[in-house]
């Protein structure tokens, strides 16, 4: 009886780790669209309407793992410098959030 319950509760370990495995390579962030979406929420509490006077923003990955977005400054009497964010892409963590001078 005792092996029987020390089995079972080793194939539910080796059950809930094989699903983990599997969330830690799903990618949240999965294209430029969303990485775009994430940023503009972080960014519009900071810059409410002035984050359009940053557009176009520039949306590249690099590597396979991190998103970095970052906005165009077009006049230079915008005070406070861009927009800049990395993203994980596997966790959409948020591993950098500031302006750029």
């Amino acid at each position: 009886m005792k092996l029987l319950i020390l089995l079972s509760i080793l194939l539910t370990c080796l059950s809930l780790h094989a699903n983990l495995s599997k969330r830690a390579k799903t990618n949240y962030v999965p294209d430029k669209a969303t990485a775009m979406k994430i940023a503009e929420a972080i960014w519009f509490p900071i810059f409410r309407d002035t984050i359009n006077n940053y557009k176009p923003f520039s949306i590249h990955l690099q590597g396979d793992t991190l998103w970095i977005v970052s906005g165009y400054r077009k006049e230079l009497s915008l005070g406070g410098g861009q927009p800049f964010i990395e993203l994980r892409k596997s966790d959409c963590q948020v591993l950098v959030a500031s302006r750029m001078k």
